[in-house]
């Protein structure tokens, strides 16, 4: 017997199947062009990340020493605040101190972490007392007081004569003092005690 012949294939089987085939290997070709288009995408992706997280770690390099430089500047502040050669006070409106560098706590002889503080009229001398309620009074009323000078009498301590100024704060609650001691100025009497 002799083999098998396979009847001819019409043209339109044959164009149907170079169709076929050729679609299936467009799909394949277009499958492994999605594949590597996607490859590509994510390799952007993954570059634009990192030079966004790059971005970020500079920014944060920058604000910590942005910050560092305001640690600095801060802490030269308090220094020279707190260990300044006059004192400074602040007082609310009533004379009561509530803020004072080291050296206006020496001067009064009160330690400046007590919770509550007296009022700065306790250490001035009588003489005194109504001169430095009228200084608060125009400072509170003008915001500025021209300089006065008034004594510190401490038990157990020579009076000293305070050179005092002050202005209102922004918010007007509180006066800003300086505190001068002029005892040893030359031509000054030391005050009685």
């Amino acid at each position: 017997m002799k083999g098998r012949i396979d009847p001819p294939v019409s043209l339109d089987t044959l164009r149907r199947r170079a169709e076929t085939k050729l679609q299936a290997h467009e799909q394949a070709r277009e499958h492994t062009m999605d594949a590597a288009h996607d490859a590509a995408e994510d390799a952007r992706r993954v570059h634009e990340l990192r030079v966004h997280q790059i971005e970020l770690e500079m920014q944060n390099d920058a604000l910590q020493q942005a910050h560092d430089d305001m640690e600095q500047l801060l802490d030269g502040y308090i220094d020279l605040y707190d260990n300044a050669p006059v004192g400074y006070l602040t007082l609310d409106s009533a004379g009561a101190i509530t803020q004072m560098n080291l050296t206006a706590a020496r001067t009064l002889g009160i330690d400046r972490a007590a919770a509550a503080q007296p009022r700065l009229g306790l250490f001035v001398a009588a003489k005194d007392r109504a001169s430095l309620s009228d200084f608060l009074a125009t400072v509170f009323a003008d915001g500025t007081a021209g300089a006065r000078e008034i004594t510190i009498a401490r038990d157990g301590h020579l009076p000293r004569v305070m050179r005092i100024e002050g202005s209102r704060s922004t918010d007007g609650d509180r006066c800003r003092l300086v505190m001068l001691d002029v005892t040893s100025r030359p031509g000054l009497v030391p005050p009685d005690r």
